[in-house]
């Protein structure tokens, strides 16, 4: 516009004086003019200097590209701009943005083109260095993922060897410990068995020391992972104490426990952890005190956070755990000293009470794994009190007038053999939901049950604790219910109750299921989801007096038929089956509509992790893990009554038995179906 009204004839005086880079060309890209500052960016010092030497500014290559250009201003287009690459007289390649336009009066010839040019060389410097960076990022990312995963593979071996080392070692160990304790029960000479003692009291005492240093070893490398489950808190807690009663007892000591009323009976956290941990804490006790008593107290510091408990399941819970004893103390200055590692309060402690000094740290670090704290106050000479708090998911409450819910404070007795018989129950599942769902049952039939979640462990609680009757899962992982019985039938092994009374639970009633339980020395048979009828007649067959006390059974209702292998394929079963039986759940749990909530938030907690991991085990090839994590699904779904997930289930246990993969993996389409469908069913109940 301002060109328009000074007129074209004082265009040139206007260009010579314009700030702007610009210059004047033709339609055939020819500079006419230029302007001062078009000097200055080229390196030019006079005008007939910046025309004499356009080739070196601007390459042919150029005067090509810009010809096409023109041709879009005679096709109507007034003005374009792109970036070019152009270089000064003195050789400094620049970088341009060129804004092309026709001068006003001359669009039909293109007579005079002006031409405002900006130098962006700064611009796409700055763009070049960005993208050497993102290279050079790109490449130390590569290498950085190289070395993690090589780091990863060293952590992997690693913990391989930890847990080879745990193996290896505590095998012999046990063995040592195990041989001992036969040996004692032998006829001895005095001398012998004092030698006998000796051994195992030695071999007890390495153990101990393995274990610290494996657990140690384990923190250290990073390689301590927890392992949350749902657990009755009393039981953990009287394990705990009832191991220490014996040594208590032969110092003369009071060993009393308290627990706050609003503890929670059920709760949500690893159990084995906290296990250790206050284990750790009431044996040092014990052990630093000669006289006088020690006093386990437990109370709740927080109860969901400030929000009711009937407002969610899993509101958090901190407790806080304490263990007093009237013993030596410890010197104010030597309190820091106590939770470090390798360390002892002083070396003549060390001497006469023994220890590897690394209990405590152990301790501490667990704690704070889990979230929690710990800490100890002592008085010198007087006593001490070691305490630490750890946040639970909460998961429920103890049936009236049992468990942790009576607040009460009581001497605690001396677990020997026979201690309770009668009452006590080993339940052997290795399926968590069927696991809190089953104790949740007999402890409504007024029985306490223990719990261990392979046959492994069932051979170990029952070498140490006296039970009066075991439930046995028939189809778990690496040793399943037949070869536990076997063993526990085998004179030889370690248990302590060769003929206790074994009952068989498995999801697969089929024929001959039975006898084979039977033939492996079980005592009775049960068929899953298990029937609180059925449980009821099998435990007064075995356990007479069984459920003095404890709610009447309904025998009323509609209870659906166990389903049998019908031949239902994975195609024609959910057709044929209701996706979830309400009316069964409720005749299975007594009504019990806390349990029944209880037990369905469980099973959609759990089975979606069990259906991925399936998957996983399709999909690596794995046929016997396939079969067994079917197999754990067709369990859960059973005890939920969800009759069209279980058969699919059961036909995919089958497939996975006869090693059919691909048929196995073209199911798994329809489980998960099946699985949303009765998900759906049962959060209308919740």
């Amino acid at each position: 516009k301002e060109l328009q009204v000074q007129g074209v004839t004082e265009f040139e005086s206007y260009l010579m004086e314009h700030p702007e880079i610009v210059a004047e060309c033709s339609s055939a890209v020819r500079v006419k003019n230029v302007n001062n500052a078009t000097l200055a960016l080229f390196g030019a010092s006079s005008k007939s200097d910046m025309l004499r030497n356009l080739s070196l500014v601007m390459p042919e290559a150029a005067h090509e590209r810009f010809r096409k250009q023109l041709v879009r201003l005679a096709a109507g287009e007034r003005h374009f701009h792109f970036e070019t690459v152009n270089q000064t007289l003195g050789g400094k390649v620049i970088d341009v943005d060129m804004f092309w336009s026709a001068l006003p009066g001359y669009d039909s010839d293109l007579s005079k083109v002006i031409v405002s040019l900006v130098d962006i060389s700064a611009r796409k410097q700055a763009e070049r260095d960005l993208q050497e960076t993102n290279r050079l990022l790109e490449e130390s990312v590569s290498v950085a993922k190289l070395l993690a995963e090589k780091a990863e593979q060293a952590n992997v071996a690693k913990s391989e060897f930890l847990a080879n080392m745990s193996h290896e070692i505590r095998t012999p160990m046990n063995g040592v410990i195990g041989a001992t304790s036969l040996l004692q029960e032998t006829e001895l000479s005095g001398e012998q068995r004092r030698y006998a003692e000796i051994i195992q009291s030695s071999g007890e005492a390495l153990l101990v020391l393995i274990n610290d240093i494996l657990d140690f070893s384990k923190i250290e490398a990073g390689k301590m992972d927890l392992e949350p489950t749902d657990f009755e808190f009393q039981t953990v807690l009287d394990g705990v104490v009832a191991n220490q009663a014996l040594r208590a007892r032969g110092k003369r000591l009071s060993l009393r426990c308290f627990v706050d009323p609003g503890v929670p009976a059920v709760l949500r956290g690893d159990a084995g952890r906290l296990r250790q941990v206050l284990a750790n804490l009431l044996s040092n006790a014990v052990k630093f005190t000669e006289r006088g008593e020690v006093l386990v107290s437990v109370r709740l510091l927080r109860d969901g956070l400030g929000i009711p408990a009937s407002e969610g399941p899993d509101a958090a819970v901190c407790l806080r755990f304490s263990v007093r004893d009237s013993g030596i103390g410890i010197p104010a200055d030597k309190i820091d000293r106590l939770f470090s590692k390798f360390s002892q309060v002083d070396s003549s402690t060390a001497r006469k009470y023994g220890g590897t000094g690394l209990g405590l740290a152990i301790s501490k670090q667990l704690v704070e794994l889990m979230g929690g704290s710990i800490g100890a106050e002592s008085q010198e000479g007087q006593s001490s009190e070691f305490w630490f708090t750890l946040p639970f998911g909460r998961l429920g409450t103890a049936p009236e007038g049992q468990g942790a819910s009576t607040g009460r404070t009581s001497r605690v007795r001396t677990e020997g053999p026979g201690a309770d018989k009668g009452r006590r129950i080993l339940l052997v599942e290795d399926n968590p939901t069927n696991q809190v769902i089953a104790a949740a049952i007999l402890r409504n039939l007024g029985l306490r049950a223990d719990i261990a979640g392979s046959g492994q462990e069932a051979l170990k609680a029952l070498g140490s604790n006296s039970y009066a009757l075991v439930l046995m899962d028939v189809m778990m992982p690496e040793m399943g219910g037949l070869e536990v019985t076997r063993r526990i039938r085998d004179s030889s092994s370690p248990v302590l109750d060769h003929d206790i009374p074994i009952i068989a639970m498995t999801a697969r009633a089929m024929k001959g299921d039975r006898e084979a339980c039977l033939e492996a020395g079980m005592n009775d048979y049960l068929p899953k989801p298990v029937q609180v009828n059925a449980l009821w007649d099998v435990l007064q067959r075995w356990l007479p007096g069984t459920g003095e006390g404890a709610q009447t059974l309904d025998a009323g209702g509609s209870v659906s038929p166990l389903v049998q292998n019908t031949g239902a394929t994975v195609e024609t079963a959910p057709a044929a089956l209701a996706v979830f039986d309400k009316a069964d759940l409720f005749h299975r749990m007594l009504g019990d509509k806390s349990l029944i909530k209880f037990a369905i938030s469980c099973f959609l907690r759990d089975v979606p992790f069990q259906i991925q991991k399936l998957k996983a085990c399709v999909e690596a090839g794995s046929i016997s893990e396939s079969e067994m994590m079917a197999h754990s699904i067709q369990g859960s779904a059973a005890n939920i009554s969800g009759l069209a997930l279980r058969v699919v289930a059961m036909e995919l246990e089958r497939l996975g038995r006869e090693g059919e993969l691909e048929a196995l993996w073209q199911g798994l389409g329809e489980l998960e179906r099946q699985f949303e469908k009765l998900r759906e069913a049962l959060l209308k109940e919740v």
